[in-house]
């Protein structure tokens, strides 16, 4: 009988991790003197060679898979070394057409806690993550936003964008954090003090996520609604659009394994001309002609629509880029946007005298050439202090 090892080996592991909670709070145990002391010293140093620990030291921290980096990176950021973090899919893959790799099944396999979006996002991966449900912690994103917040499309398909607003994603993310300390099985598997530092770091970061997404308002608040008008290769930026006031529109459907009919097409290249839109957007993770394509038909009907920068949507950006961070990406995507719609490399919007939030940046209007306004955007978003730095360019006490 042929064996493959590879399996075999994958399903010892996850006995192991499956018994890992247990014996690692036999591991860490005290033993008191008894007649059975001498029992309890070798039960113990049995259980701590089964899961790789020196006796009365702490265990490798628990391991957990994400399906997509927008959730990977950021949990890595929150957890520190409490976690041990690993995304599937990385940059430029796309989640509505992602088959499970074999290595994939098998890093699902092996780790103790899985975590995914959800709302169909990664629609080849249900009936595996559906099937380790029964075994190990399995948390789903999608179930903590109310009914009341979730965007469907004309057929009632669920948005699963969520990441797209950057508030929204604030609160899963600090939602996971509780549901996970709070999971009998997960929390099991976490070191001493790791639960109060996991509540710490969630706090930290949705406080970074909450200044990001004032500064996204302040830098758009100049840009007239009339003209909030964003067109891109298929419809991820709904959650966006929501919170900035734009109007999004895609040449595909909500999940990129859609087809744009012919009619689409020409609704869109009218849109653009009649609407004026002076820019259209490819995505980092979908073949730009159709997008091409968009602009062709537009300037036939005398229109002159820019290719703007490419924005990520469905996947972050490469290693060793500012887009590696979520933080990063969706900066990316506000000032690729702000940019295509009229921002001079000086930093100054060609909109008008508009104010944000028709308040005022201290004494001085955010304008045509306002050094304010290019301070805000030339902020460094990923840094640490950015939310205080933030407050001192807004004057503002607390960012909501």
């Amino acid at each position: 009988m042929h064996l493959d090892m590879k399996l075999v080996s994958a399903n010892f592991l996850f006995m192991m991790r499956t018994l890992t909670p247990m014996l690692r709070k036999f591991c860490l145990a005290k033993h008191p003197g008894s007649r059975s002391k001498a029992a309890s010293v070798l039960g113990a140093a049995l259980a701590c060679l089964a899961v790789g620990l020196p006796l009365g030291q702490a265990s490798a921290a628990p391991q957990v898979v994400t399906t997509i980096a927008q959730i990977g990176q950021p949990l890595s950021v929150i957890a520190g070394d409490c976690l041990q973090v690993r995304s599937l899919l990385g940059p430029g893959s796309d989640p509505h057409l992602y088959r499970p790799t074999r290595s994939d099944m098998t890093a699902l396999l092996t780790a103790d806690i899985l975590v995914h979006n959800g709302a169909h996002l990664e629609a080849q991966f249900a009936k595996p993550l559906d099937q380790f449900a029964k075994r190990k912690p399995v948390f789903e994103l999608a179930l903590a936003v109310p009914n009341a917040g979730l965007m469907r499309d004309s057929e009632q398909v669920t948005d699963p964008h969520f990441w797209m607003n950057p508030a929204l994603w604030a609160r899963l993310l600090s939602r996971l954090i509780e549901d996970l300390v709070g999971h009998e099985q997960a929390s099991a598997m976490l070191d001493p003090g790791c639960a109060e530092r996991l509540q710490a770091g969630a706090q930290d970061y949705e406080a970074r996520l909450l200044a990001l997404d004032a500064w996204t308002q302040a830098l758009f608040s100049n840009l007239p609604r009339e003209r909030r008008v964003l067109v891109s290769a298929h419809d991820a930026f709904g959650y966006f659009g929501q919170r900035y006031d734009f109007q999004v529109e895609g040449i595909q459907g909500l999940s990129t394994d859609s087809q744009a009919s012919l009619k689409r097409m020409n609704d869109l290249a009218e849109l653009l001309v009649t609407r004026q839109v002076p820019v259209a957007f490819v995505e980092s993770s979908i073949d730009p002609k159709s997008i091409e394509t968009l602009l062709t038909r537009a300037a036939a009907r005398g229109g002159s629509v820019a290719l703007g920068d490419a924005l990520f949507s469905d996947a972050m950006g490469p290693a060793g880029s500012p887009a590696e961070t979520y933080i990063g990406m969706f900066a990316h995507n506000v000032r690729a946007i702000v940019r295509g719609f009229g921002l001079q490399e000086n930093g100054a919007p060609e909109v008008g005298e508009q104010k944000i939030g028709e308040q005022k940046i201290g004494e001085q209007e955010i304008g045509q050439g306002s050094a304010a306004q290019k301070a805000l955007y030339d902020l460094d978003v990923t840094a640490p202090d950015f939310p205080a730095r933030l407050k001192e360019r807004l004057h503002v006490d607390a960012l909501k």
